[in-house]
């Protein structure tokens, strides 16, 4: 019985395994045809990814050129027409008073009209999270060109009226006006870009930025506007983006998220993501939209008041305040600002220098630019990790090289050398990637008022280091540098241990990163 019943099970076996093996092979050959017509249809896609790209790029150009650019270019007009404006202060002083205008006079109003555009730089940052807010983040990069324009008529006027005062204003409102375009500009790329290209995208703030510096000490030398009854057009010329801003940037669409978590316009939000992307199937990023829109229904905007002391976000505010002060505090500034010394070591003509000086903002430019084609390669930790450790390292060489300046004749260039790869270093890191990676760390909810406290810390680390430089370097003489080392040796630690890697994330993911750190659930309460 056991021998037949084994025959019979046998036998139903083999009924059985030949009808499996059949439909075995129909489940392959059907899972194969599926998988060439996915391939297939991952293949169409991605070329759409490709298309939506134009109008994106677009976007991201027009509303960098009235705000970044900008930026970079008020940041450089001054220095381009230094010697002018001494020689401005001193004939408007002769005209009221008779006499010639004192060294401590011109050295006193020469630092407030430098520094008080990072003054109104921090405010601007404070009147950008109120406006975009209310206007959103489209609108507020429109209105903040009257803002611009408002600076335009002071600086442009002040010589004709004879007023350095007015000049000194006009500086001020550009602050505000760059204060402002920065905090939108920051949002709204972050807003309108997909997860996959979301670096890239971003990056060309900084890009931009880079171009108005480039432009302003291109447009400072001496053969186009540097002479003295031209330097005021320098101060005119932000008038061309800030037009060309207003009259392109309504074109595109709001950035969706506005829309859907601010307006409740599920149906704009749907429309800007099918101009942005040029696609009409757009069902899944909205729907990634939608699920950071309920996770934080019941959260509105938040205060700086609220932030500051919400655990969920608490690792979060402290990497975007240390991104903020150590973009200035890494000493690239004060690094341009003690080129000049080297030029001179170097024995370059003095009529040379502008033009050395524009050849380090070029290759911080192109630096730049390479760091937005590899940025989604590479990812934002290892380039802020890797820029701010390579600073610190070429600090020392840069001490050395000042200290043994007298000892061989090649010391010098060396020191030169040791400038240029510091640059590059920083182009390629915190210049780069700092304002992306803030703008990724927050949810919607929390995002205005955290970039506002990024952008104060940054304005107020630049007036910082612009009033207390000069006294460092006259204590500290060819071991000022040091300082510098120590701070990006510091940033370059904390990033490695606390920074998790933003990446082609969500905002919900990165948000859930930081839950150990902040010791919180990922589930986020007011």
């Amino acid at each position: 019985m056991e021998e037949n019943n084994n025959v019979v099970d046998m036998n139903q076996m083999e009924t059985h395994t030949e009808p499996n093996s059949i439909n075995q092979m129909e489940v392959k050959i059907q899972t194969d045809q599926s998988t060439i017509q996915i391939s297939d249809h991952s293949r169409e896609a991605a070329e759409k990814k490709q298309n939506h790209t134009v109008t994106l790029w677009a976007a991201a150009l027009i509303s960098t050129m009235g705000s970044a650019f900008l930026s970079g270019y008020y940041l450089t007009v001054v220095a381009s027409s230094s010697k002018y404006v001494h020689e401005f202060y001193n004939t408007t002083w002769i005209e009221r008073y008779g006499e010639h205008i004192g060294a401590d006079t011109t050295t006193i109003i020469w630092s407030i009209t430098v520094s008080i555009y990072s003054i109104g730089g921090g405010i601007g940052s404070i009147i950008g999270s109120v406006l975009v807010e209310h206007l959103g983040r489209r609108d507020t990069l429109l209105v903040n060109n009257c803002i611009t324009l408002a600076a335009v008529l002071f600086m442009g006027v002040s010589e004709r009226a004879g007023s350095f005062e007015m000049l000194t204003i006009g500086r001020f409102i550009s602050g505000l006006s760059a204060g402002t375009s920065n905090i939108a500009i920051m949002m709204y790329l972050i807003e309108i870009s997909p997860k996959h290209i979301r670096g890239s995208v971003c990056s060309t703030r900084p890009i931009i930025l880079d171009l108005g510096i480039v432009l302003g000490q291109v447009l400072g030398l001496p053969e186009i506007l540097g002479q003295e009854s031209r330097w005021i057009y320098l101060y005119v010329f932000i008038l061309l983006p800030a037009v060309l801003q207003l009259l392109l940037l309504p074109i595109f669409p709001e950035s969706p998220r506005y829309l859907l978590f601010q307006k409740n316009d599920e149906a704009g939000a749907k429309k800007a993501l099918q101009m942005f992307r040029r696609e009409e199937d757009v069902s899944e990023e909205l729907e990634e939209i939608k699920a950071e829109e309920q996770r934080q229904r019941d959260i509105k905007t938040v205060s700086v008041n609220k932030i500051l002391r919400n655990p969920h976000v608490r690792w979060q505010m402290i990497v975007a305040c240390v991104l903020g002060m150590g973009t200035n505090f890494c000493g690239i500034n004060a690094l341009y600002f003690y080129s000049n010394r080297l030029f001179t070591a170097l024995d370059f003509d003095v009529e040379l220098i502008p033009y050395v000086t524009l050849s380090l903002g070029a290759i911080e430019l192109i630096s730049t630019m390479i760091v937005g084609t590899v940025i989604e390669l590479t990812g934002r930790r290892i380039l802020l990790i890797v820029g701010y450790g390579g600073m610190a390292v070429l600090y020392i060489l840069l001490t050395v090289t000042l200290v043994l300046q007298d000892k061989a004749s090649w010391m010098p260039y060396l020191s030169f050398a040791s400038v240029l790869a510091v640059i590059v270093f920083e182009a390629s890191g915190p210049g780069a990637v700092s304002s992306t990676v803030v703008s990724e760390l927050f949810e919607y909810s929390f995002r205005s008022s955290a970039i506002m406290i990024y952008g104060i810390a940054f304005w107020m680390s630049n007036f910082i280091l612009g009033m207390t430089f000069p006294y460092l370097q006259n204590a500290l003489q060819d071991y000022v540098f040091l300082v510098f080392m120590v701070i990006c040796a510091a940033c370059a630690i904390f990033l490695l241990f606390v920074l998790p890697e933003t990446k082609a994330k969500t905002f919900i993911e990165i948000s859930q990163s930081f839950s150990k750190l902040n010791k919180t659930p990922v589930i986020l309460t007011e």
